[in-house]
C-alpha cells in the first residue's frame, strides 16, 4: 500500500501543531494539507497523538475524519461563493451591516467584533462580518443554501480510504427557520470535518473544480499488479469565474489597513515568510451539552487558507481546540500554524517564492543594507545608512611558494568499490581514500552507484543515490 502522504510535510505539520497545542494550553488540535489539483493528502496531524504499540489508545483517533465540528467563520466562505455562484450578489454588492442585526425566531440580535456600518461582499469575507454573511444567506434561502453545501460536500462522507469517517451533520433545507439559516451562514447549527473544509477549499483553488480526497496512491499485490488506484472524478462544483472571484477575497484577508478609513483583513498579523497566501479566520464558541447553551469561555481556532494565493499548490485547514493561553481567535492560535506550515512546504517543493524581508516592530518591512542584513537604528528608533569606516590598506603578503601538482591517475587503474549499503560518512571516506569526485543524491543508505563497482573509465567519478532521495519521497 502506497500512500499520497510525504513525509517530510507531515512532519513539518506535525512540530508546528504540537508546538501551537502546547502554547496555547489547548485540548487538541488538527491540521489537514490537500494537494490542491489532484486532493491528495500530503499530511494529516493530530495532536496530541499516540503510540499505537502503547498500553494507552483508548480514544485515540484521526480527528481529521472521525470529529465534526461547528467550525464558524471559516464557513463564511462557501456562504459567499454560493450566492456568488447562484447570481444574488457580486464582489461589490453592498450591505448595510451596523450592529446588532435582528432576525426572526432568535432572541439575541446577531453582531460582528468590529463593527462597520457599511460592507461589500468582499468585505464580508476580508473583516468576517456575521451580519454580512447572514444577510447573505437570507438572500438567497433555506433550501437553496443548502443544496450549495452539500454539493461543496458537506453533509456526506468524503469517501477516503479510512476508517472512522463522519459525515457530520446537517438538516435538510426545508426545516430551516430563518434564525437557523441566518447562523448557518457563519458556521453555527451544522458540523462538518477538517477534511470536508479542505476538500472544498481546495476546489476553489482549482478553478472550481472538486475532487474528493485520497490518501491511498495505490495498492500493488504480491506480483507487481495494480490493484488499487486512489484518482477521484474531477466535479465541476463552482464556475471559473466565481473561483477567481473567491480567490481575490480570500488574499484580501491578509492585508494590512493602509490607513484611516480603511479596512484590514483579518489574517493582517499572519506571516507566511516568502509566499503570498489567502484564506480565512474562524473563532467558534462551543456548545455546552450540560448547559444547552454555548459556553462563553470555550472556542474553537481555526484557520482554512491556499497557498500561494495566485498559482494555489496547497489547501490547508488547522483546528485548535479550547486554546486556554489568553488567545483564542483564529488568526492568533490557527494562524500561524497554516503561514509556518505554508511556507516551510512550499519551500521543499521548491515553489518559486518572493524574498524574505524581515518585518520591524511596527510590521512593515525593515530596510536592508548591501550586506542583506537590516540596517541599524538610531536612539529614535529610525533605520540609518551607517558612515563607511576608513579602510587602512593591508600589506601584501608574499608570495606563497609554488606546490608540484599532485601526479594525475590513470581512470583506467581506478577500482570502483562497492558502496551499497553504505551510509554517507563511510562512503564518502571511501571515495576519498580512492581520489574520486562523488555526487551524494539524498541521504541514509546508498541504494544504487554509478559507474558499477569494478573499474572505471569515468575519470573516477561516481554517483551514489541514498535512500532518502527527497525525490522519490515527494514523488517528483
Amino acid at each position: 500500500v502506497r500512500l499520497t502522504l510525504d513525509r517530510s510535510i507531515q512532519a513539518i505539520a506535525d512540530e508546528a501543531l504540537a508546538e501551537s497545542v502546547t502554547k496555547n494550553q489547548a485540548k487538541n488540535g488538527v491540521v489537514v494539507v490537500l494537494d490542491v489539483q489532484s486532493g491528495k493528502v500530503l499530511a494529516m496531524s493530530s495532536y496530541p497523538t499516540f503510540d499505537p504499540n502503547g498500553k494507552n489508545v483508548h480514544g485515540a483517533r484521526n480527528r481529521a475524519v472521525t470529529d465534526a465540528y461547528e467550525a464558524g467563520s471559516v464557513l463564511k466562505v462557501f456562504t459567499v461563493a454560493a450566492a456568488l455562484e447562484h447570481g444574488v450578489v457580486k464582489p461589490t454588492t453592498g450591505f448595510v451591516t451596523g450592529n446588532g442585526f435582528k432576525v426572526r425566531g432568535r432572541v439575541r440580535p446577531i453582531t460582528d467584533v468590529h463593527p462597520e456600518p457599511y460592507l461589500t461582499t468582499s468585505d464580508i469575507i476580508k473583516v468576517s462580518s456575521n451580519i454580512g454573511a447572514a444577510r447573505i444567506a437570507l438572500r438567497m434561502g433555506s433550501e437553496t443554501t443548502h443544496a450549495y453545501f452539500k454539493k461543496f460536500g458537506f453533509g456526506a462522507e468524503t469517501g477516503i480510504e479510512l476508517p472512522g469517517e463522519v459525515a457530520g451533520k446537517m438538516r435538510p433545507g426545508s426545516t430551516w427557520r430563518e434564525s437557523e439559516l441566518a447562523t448557518m451562514a457563519f458556521g453555527y447549527g451544522l458540523t462538518v470535518t477538517p477534511l470536508q473544509i479542505a476538500a472544498a477549499l481546495a476546489a476553489l483553488g482549482n478553478g472550481g473544480v472538486y475532487r474528493a480526497p485520497r490518501i491511498v496512491e495505490e495498492v500493488v499485490d504480491g506480483e507487481g499488479t495494480v490493484v488499487y488506484r486512489g484518482n477521484a472524478e474531477p466535479r465541476q462544483m463552482v464556475s471559473p469565474k466565481v473561483a477567481a472571484e473567491m480567490m481575490a477575497m480570500l488574499a484580501s484577508v491578509f492585508e494590512r489597513a493602509q490607513g484611516p478609513g480603511t479596512l484590514g483583513g483579518t489574517a493582517a498579523g499572519i506571516a507566511v515568510p516568502g509566499f503570498r497566501c489567502g484564506g480565512k479566520t474562524g473563532t467558534a464558541h462551543k456548545y455546552d451539552h450540560a448547559l444547552r447553551a454555548y459556553a462563553e469561555n470555550r472556542y474553537l481556532s481555526s484557520f482554512a487558507g491556499l497557498a500561494p494565493i495566485d498559482n494555489p499548490r496547497l489547501a490547508i485547514v488547522v483546528l485548535v481546540d479550547e486554546p486556554n493561553g489568553g488567545d483564542y481567535y483564529g488568526g492568533k492560535v490557527a494562524g500561524p500554524v497554516f503561514g509556518r506550515v505554508a511556507s516551510e512546504a512550499l519551500r521543499y517543493l521548491g515553489v518559486p517564492g518572493e524574498k524574505i524581508i524581515p518585518l520591524g516592530p511596527d510590521g512593515k518591512p525593515l530596510k536592508l543594507g548591501v550586506d542583506g542584513k537590516p540596517l541599524p537604528f538610531d536612539r529614535w528608533g529610525n533605520q540609518y545608512v551607517p558612515k563607511p569606516k576608513k579602510v587602512v590598506a593591508p600589506v601584501p603578503e608574499p608570495e606563497p611558494e609554488p606546490v608540484a601538482p599532485e601526479p594525475e591517475v590513470d581512470p583506467a587503474a581506478i577500482q570502483i568499490p562497492d558502496f551499497h549499503g553504505m551510509g554517507v560518512g563511510r562512503a564518502l571516506d571511501e571515495a576519498r581514500k580512492l581520489r574520486l569526485d562523488v555526487e551524494v543524491v539524498g541521504s541514509g543508505q546508498v541504494i544504487e552507484q554509478d559507474p558499477a563497482p569494478g573499474p572505471t573509465t569515468n575519470a573516477g567519478r561516481v554517483k551514489l543515490t541514498f535512500s532518502d532521495d527527497a525525490r522519490r519521497i515527494s514523488g517528483r
